[in-house]
């Protein structure tokens, strides 16, 4: 654990290659930035390029030592499938290699599974996530057969499946109904307890955050399997400030909640620990798969993201949900991982 850690402590990055989504503002942004200023070449994949460009204009003016080159818009809609194939198409033909992947994007409301449609929620947070770091899979083992590669995967998870699952949850991440019935059945505490606190379906959220920690399981574990040098983790920013954080609480709660809140700069500092610091690469098999609380703090999770029949679930689910999406549209299935 590094409780102290902080941006100035990250190690020279010259020469690295960066991807990181959500990156128009807040956490994703702010991520994005230190990284530039340690010298990678960070692409910050987004949906509104707008928005991004102001972000970066400002970013570029207040930090003198980030290189303009090193700070590049990408287009990714991660909730649209072509977007995301189309942010890898771009990302392969401009880079050899990729060191560092942050999937820092996420949604915590949006459409539900209807007429054939994946929920929005898993859609962005999960599968978008998934098909993006298959189809750059490619770069990152080129990256980590380099001498000397440190290579890291980094999904931006949450607490919150710890606060709304009870330990005994029946989650069925096995059955291929996963992603248009996201949620099985709502627990008690919630039901009858916490939902009276939020405006927004946190349990479906929750199931989508889980998603992100089974995922981190999964690939790590198919990493050591074919001896790829990659780390993954997973983790939580912490209670970040965002502009819609405080909405997802009734109006009456929201004072309680700023006292608790960091800045999305801060909420930043997590994730950067996860792929820049020395400590996970000096001790691999403790933290690769694992789940990191604020800063640097193996943390325990659900019992089911320890449950290899789940994850597999999980990841032969969405491999096949988006190959018949791509068949349904005659393009090409997800590439071989190995």
């Amino acid at each position: 654990m590094s409780p102290s850690w902080d941006p100035s402590q990250m190690p020279n990055l010259a020469g690295k290659i960066a991807v990181v989504t959500g990156a128009s503002k807040g956490l994703g942004i702010d991520t994005a930035k230190h990284l530039a200023i340690s010298g990678a070449k960070v692409y910050c994949a987004a949906r509104n390029e707008a928005k991004a460009m102001q972000t970066r204009r400002l970013l570029l003016s207040e930090n003198p030592k980030i290189r303009e080159e090193n700070l590049v818009f990408l287009h990714l809609d991660l909730s649209d499938v072509e977007s995301v194939l189309a942010a890898v198409a771009e990302l392969k033909e401009k880079e050899q290699k990729i060191d560092i992947l942050i999937n820092s994007a996420g949604i915590v409301s949006g459409k539900e599974a209807a007429n054939g449609a994946w929920d929005e929620v898993m859609m962005t947070c999960h599968i978008g996530h998934f098909i993006l770091t298959n189809g750059l899979f490619s770069l990152l083992k080129e990256a980590a057969s380099q001498t000397e590669s440190d290579v890291r995967v980094v999904n931006v998870s949450s607490n919150t499946p710890n606060l709304f699952f009870p330990t005994n949850y029946r989650f069925d991440f096995t059955s291929k109904a996963v992603f248009n019935n996201v949620v099985p059945y709502y627990p008690w505490r919630w039901t009858y307890f916490a939902k009276s606190m939020f405006t927004l379906d946190m349990v479906r959220y929750s199931m989508a955050k889980i998603a992100n920690q089974l995922f981190t399981q999964e690939l790590q574990k198919r990493c050591d399997e074919h001896s790829i040098p990659i780390l993954c983790l997973s983790l939580n920013p912490g209670a970040v400030r965002t502009s819609g954080a405080e909405e997802i609480l009734k109006p009456l709660l929201r004072p309680l909640l700023r006292m608790s809140q960091i800045t999305p700069d801060q909420g930043s500092y997590n994730s950067l620990w996860a792929a820049t610091a020395i400590e996970p690469r000096l001790k691999m098999n403790l933290y690769k798969g694992n789940y990191i609380e604020p800063i640097g703090a193996l943390s325990s999770v659900h019992p089911v993201v320890h449950d290899g029949v789940q994850a597999r679930g999980l990841w032969d689910n969405t491999t096949a949900e988006v190959n018949e999406y791509l068949r349904q549209r005659g393009l090409p299935v997800l590439p071989r991982w190995n």
